[in-house]
């Protein structure tokens, strides 16, 4: 608890040299994968003192602090070390060997050596499940649907997760003539957002509250293929379930709008939802709180990028 509450590097390592001498063996592990969270917090992980680290929690009752490790370290060192498998870290490997660009000795391409990997799973998770998707959809884009809706039936209990669905976003992006079956790509990928994410807090069909990591492709999927009507939702949709959108991702859905209609949407909401500093006047924040509004030369930035797609 002690080491959550350090506001800077030097605090939190001061902190953890203090507390190391009063805890116990048994306690041991989890001081040192709070260190490790609470570094990444601070951006202060990488590749060379990830390894050092790695040295100092060897033993088999380090692998929860070790695991923190795994996505800095290059995917040798990860396959060359001893790594109690759980969901956390087969998810890493799988997902650096899908990413990886390097020839593996028998099989060849990283991806086959996850697909291997993944066979001998009997009951993988379903964040398991969301790294192979992902992973298969840039390496068979086709077949992205079919396996989607195998994989959920038989391991998931056909509900997905963030990365299940962006495993569908992603190849009509890059190809929006992709079909599946007699339908386009981008229509299933669509669909099957406004199928499984809520759309509101109180929403009980929906089982997913998107992040922004999966609102960007979504918004940059329905912009590449010009759907208005799916656009135009998609504000009401952040006020709805009170999420806060990424200045980018927001330039984006704004972009996308027709052109004229984003930048006057812009304007009503820097005049009449954004503090004026000047007058010390707050005007009506409960509508779009504290969302990080774009300026005009960003969403003629964006609009660019989405014609040149094209």
């Amino acid at each position: 608890i002690k080491l959550k509450l350090s506001q800077s590097p030097d605090t939190l390592i001061r902190t953890f040299d203090s507390t190391m001498g009063d805890v116990t063996l048994e306690k041991s592990p989890d001081l040192w994968k709070e260190l490790f969270i609470n570094l990444e917090h601070f951006n202060l992980l990488n590749e060379q003192n990830s390894l050092g680290f790695l040295k100092k929690v060897e033993t088999p009752q380090f692998s929860d602090a070790k695991n923190e490790l795994l996505s800095h370290l290059d995917l040798n060192d990860i396959l060359e070390k001893t790594i109690t498998m759980n969901n956390r870290s087969l998810g890493i490997i799988l997902d650096k060997l899908y990413r990886s660009k390097k020839h593996f000795h028998v099989f060849g391409e990283g991806y086959n050596y996850a697909r291997h990997i993944f066979h001998y799973i009997s009951s993988p998770s379903r964040s398991t499940v969301g790294v192979v998707l992902l992973g298969e959809s840039f390496e068979n884009p086709p077949q992205a649907y079919d396996l989607y809706l195998s994989l959920l039936e038989k391991h998931c209990d056909n509900i997905p997760n963030e990365k299940c669905l962006l495993s569908l976003l992603i190849p009509p992006y890059l190809d929006p003539t992709l079909k599946w079956g007699n339908r386009y790509a981008s229509q299933i990928a669509v669909h099957e957002f406004r199928k499984h994410c809520k759309r509101s807090l109180d929403d009980v069909e929906g089982t997913i509250i998107p992040s922004n990591s999966l609102w960007k492709p979504y918004v940059k999927l329905l912009g590449r293929c010009n759907y208005q009507d799916e656009l135009s939702e998609v504000m009401k949709l952040w006020e709805d379930l009170n999420v806060i959108p990424e200045r980018e991702t927001l330039a984006m859905l704004l972009a996308s709008l027709p052109v004229g209609v984003g930048e006057s949407k812009r304007r009503h909401a820097v005049k009449y939802l954004v503090p004026n500093e000047d007058s010390g006047q707050i005007q009506d924040l409960s509508e779009t709180p504290n969302w990080d509004w774009p300026d005009d030369h960003e969403l003629y930035f964006q609009r660019e990028k989405i014609v040149q797609r094209f």
